[in-house]
């Protein structure tokens, strides 16, 4: 910074002035009427703790939860049930690996068997038919039943159960049966695609999902392969649930699965 000389020669005069005298000294001035605290007072003053405002805890802004999950289960038909149809599936299948592992060899390789190779397909085609029989008979069977709520009717049971009185038709159930191997098979269907028949001797089922235009459009168009491919995944259109309150009770809602199967039975 650079200063100018007339700069410094004003201030060399102001501070010569003051040194003659020229200035009256300064007068200290104060008020007798304003109390003055001891060192002793102001002391505890600042060794006095300072309270902050605790912060509100998180869990006071947080919403309640919901009471039911979105995906509720309404139908269990039981343990018991379930194992005693894969005991059965599984023995099946187990028949059926014995007459193709053992049996059919030894028809085949007979050295004085006559027609080996009818005779080893006739071994086959008797081990498989236990299996096929129990599993056609056992797969309109029901282990389970889900339906998806929306979030304004997980709150509490009581609006749980006016929805479940008046669903809307594209409400959607997740129907849980067992594949020929005794591995689950989930069909999801819409309430307005169910409806159910009417019991008759020999039916092996009781609810049925009705074959829209669009799925039947669809079902035509599909190649031979795919139309393969799809019988292999084991498609379901007939299922059977039972009445009893047990299975009811053992599901997360009871008296949703009665409504539901009400709304069911009023579908054409």
């Amino acid at each position: 910074m650079i200063i100018r000389s007339s700069t410094v020669s004003a201030i060399s005069r102001s501070c010569s002035k003051l040194s003659t005298g020229s200035v009256k000294p300064f007068t200290v001035l104060y008020a007798s009427n304003i109390p003055i605290r001891s060192a002793s007072r102001l002391h505890t003053f600042a060794q006095t703790p300072v309270r902050r405002q605790q912060p509100l805890s998180r869990t006071q802004y947080t919403p309640s939860k919901s009471a039911y999950p979105s995906r509720l289960l309404i139908y269990n038909a039981g343990t018991g049930k379930t194992t005693f149809i894969a005991f059965w599936k599984v023995t099946t299948i187990f028949l059926f690996g014995i007459s193709c592992a053992f049996l059919a060899p030894q028809f085949y390789y007979a050295p004085n068997e006559p027609q080996p190779v009818l005779k080893t397909v006739g071994v086959i085609c008797m081990g498989a038919i236990p299996m096929i029989v129990v599993g056609v008979a056992t797969a309109p069977f029901v282990n389970s039943v889900s339906l998806y709520i929306p979030e304004f009717a997980r709150r509490s049971r009581d609006v749980l159960i006016r929805y479940s009185t008046n669903l809307p038709k594209d409400a959607q159930l997740e129907f849980v049966t067992a594949r020929l191997l005794g591995l689950p098979k989930t069909t999801g269907v819409r309430l307005s695609e169910m409806r159910a028949l009417p019991s008759r001797w020999g039916r092996l089922a009781n609810l049925e999902r009705i074959r829209s235009p669009s799925l039947q459009r669809e079902h035509a168009q599909r190649s031979a392969w795919k139309k393969a491919l799809g019988f292999l995944a084991e498609p379901r259109f007939k299922f059977y649930v039972t009445e009893d309150v047990a299975s009811t009770r053992r599901s997360r809602a009871p008296g949703v699965w009665e409504n539901v199967l009400k709304e069911i039975r009023k579908n054409p």
